[in-house]
């Protein structure tokens, strides 16, 4: 086997000043109707159930009152983003239980699969 000597970079690497934007552009105009959506959304389930956590543990319902963003079931992408019948109230715990554990979720309906 032949040694091999590391590889040095003779130039420095140039580094770039300008700062990634935190929003697509396309995102930065629907996001006006998105909050109004979620706003919508929020009054709906205030009414219903004083916006509790829809989520369910061992057959009981969780009693948290939920997070203000909605977790998305069937994603983000395209017509989902504003798809209310697809916004579920969480609590913070199991919306981060949800993402962590997708199998688990996807068999107890709090994701869904996109092609369906």
């Amino acid at each position: 086997m032949m040694k091999r000597s590391p590889l040095v970079r003779r130039t420095p690497l140039k580094r770039s000043r300008k700062r990634l934007p935190h929003q697509s552009p396309a995102m930065k105009k629907k996001w006006p109707a998105y909050e109004r959506a979620v706003k919508e959304w929020q009054n709906e389930r205030e009414m219903i159930d004083g916006f509790q956590c829809q989520a369910q543990t061992f057959g009981d319902r969780c009693r948290k009152k939920a997070q203000p963003r909605p977790h998305h079931k069937a994603g983000r992408i395209g017509k989902n983003l504003m798809d209310k019948s697809k916004f579920m109230a969480t609590c913070w715990h199991h919306h981060q239980y949800i993402h962590a554990n997708p199998g688990e979720a996807r068999m107890m309906g709090y994701i869904l699969d996109e092609f369906k």
